[in-house]
């Protein structure tokens, strides 16, 4: 009958691959509902990408979000990628995600559908170059960075990372790096919530004690409301609170 040569009709014309989602299809969504964007930021390495792949594989593995369960993506393919070339080897050494392309056109939004009862929660992971948001946060109206520019006008919530291994090495620039890109998110924040997220933290006893403490009197000046976690991709154990508890905790809060 007509009614099912229209439903074959719109399942043929599925407007995505399962690839990660553009900003111009976020209508395939709109029929449930606005789904909340969370913003990922940080400079290039910090461990964004890295960190959507591990919890995608701590979701794929069973693990929860709060009493949230897991009802569908649209880009499972993007998220299947991602977690895939996460990768620890036998010398325990970790193969992290390939970086997110600088390119000011290039968008990544991760979906995820979360269900509670009879209500579906729709969230996006907005990920970008670390490239980009480093120009954007050197001035906001960089040609360069439009995409960064997208994420932080249409982000609902950010996730701040701070790179533990960046502080090791560049110290002093490090805290440049990092106060800088915090006082441009604050600059137009509009009450919007943000989470400070310590990336690599199993090599946070190497950190030099004062630019560790710097850098929380910038981002607790800055956010004062922030909650703060410290993640890694690297388990010691299977109890490991960086890798296995914190890694999903830092989505609970938002």
């Amino acid at each position: 009958d007509n009614n099912t040569l229209d439903k074959s009709k719109e399942i043929t014309s599925i407007p995505w691959t399962g690839e990660w989602l553009q900003p111009e299809q976020l209508d395939i969504l709109s029929h449930r509902g606005i789904p909340k964007i969370i913003g990922l930021l940080g400079s290039s390495g910090a461990g964004k990408t890295t960190y959507l792949a591990m919890l995608y594989s701590l979701l794929f593995n069973g693990r929860s979000i709060r009493d949230w369960s897991f009802a569908g993506s649209y880009t499972l393919n993007g998220w299947e990628l991602q977690a895939k070339t996460l990768q620890v080897h036998e010398n325990g050494s970790v193969r992290n995600p390939d970086a997110t392309p600088s390119n000011k056109d290039f968008y990544s939004l991760y979906h995820l559908s979360l269900r509670k009862n009879d209500y579906l929660n729709d969230i996006l992971f907005a990920d970008t170059s670390g490239e980009v948001f480093s120009r954007w946060a050197d001035n906001v109206n960089d040609p360069a960075a439009e995409n960064a520019r997208w994420v932080y006008e249409n982000a609902n919530a950010f996730l701040l990372f701070v790179d533990c291994d960046a502080i090791i090495l560049k110290r002093g620039k490090a805290i440049r790096e990092i106060v800088q890109l915090g006082e441009q998110v604050r600059s137009r924040l509009r009450n919007r919530p943000v989470v400070i997220v310590w990336s690599k933290a199993d090599l946070a006893n190497q950190m030099r004690e004062n630019i560790v403490q710097a850098i929380k009197r910038n981002l607790s000046d800055a956010f004062p409301e922030a909650l703060s976690f410290e993640i890694s991709n690297y388990s010691k154990s299977d109890s490991d609170d960086l890798c296995h508890i914190n890694n999903s905790s830092v989505v609970e809060t938002m």
